[in-house]
């Protein structure tokens, strides 16, 4: 299986910090964000992974380079122009030739997923997606979950608190 991690943004909300260094770079306990993720990613038996880069791209890539050093496999799809999340996505499933399933990871996430239960959870359900959800109170700056059951059957784009079908939001 392979993994994307969308790490191309600009990082806004975070300047001055940004300025210099983009967002998955920033380092958390001596290691930047996005090896976390890729830390994660390895432990889980994934280790094939295309990072979805754009502002900063070439210190991304210095650091990272092939990946060996961490023990995976990295390519990269340099986003020119920000595409948003199904834009970058479509990208690069049509300049990699992806045609099975794989694991979409935001790049300045820190979560510890179990992309191997989560797979199981694919295989076992016969599922379209298998989506990992959080719980927010701000949930006027998301899209929110609406469920039926254990079912995502839509979401709604950042509603006021009061008429938000759950707190709950992709991760």
């Amino acid at each position: 299986m392979k993994a994307i991690i969308l790490a191309g943004g600009l990082g806004t909300r975070l300047r001055p910090l940004t300025y210099d260094t983009p967002k998955p770079l920033l380092p958390i306990k001596d290691k930047p964000l996005i090896e976390w993720t890729i830390l994660n990613l390895k432990k889980h038996g994934i280790t094939d992974i295309i990072l979805s880069i754009g502002y900063k791209a070439e210190m991304i890539k210095d650091y990272f380079k092939s990946g060996e050093e961490f023990g995976v496999n990295i390519s990269y799809n340099v986003e020119e122009e920000l595409l948003g999340t199904g834009g970058a996505v479509k990208d690069i499933l049509n300049k990699f030739g992806i045609n099975e399933p794989f694991a979409l990871v935001w790049g300045d996430n820190l979560a510890d997923h179990s992309f191997g239960g989560m797979r199981n959870l694919f295989d076992e359900k016969e599922a379209d997606l298998v989506m990992t959800l959080t719980s927010r109170e701000d949930v006027e700056n998301f899209g929110v979950a609406k469920l039926s059951e254990n079912r995502i059957i839509g979401f709604v784009e950042k509603p006021k608190r009061e008429d938000a079908p759950s707190n709950l939001i992709n991760a």
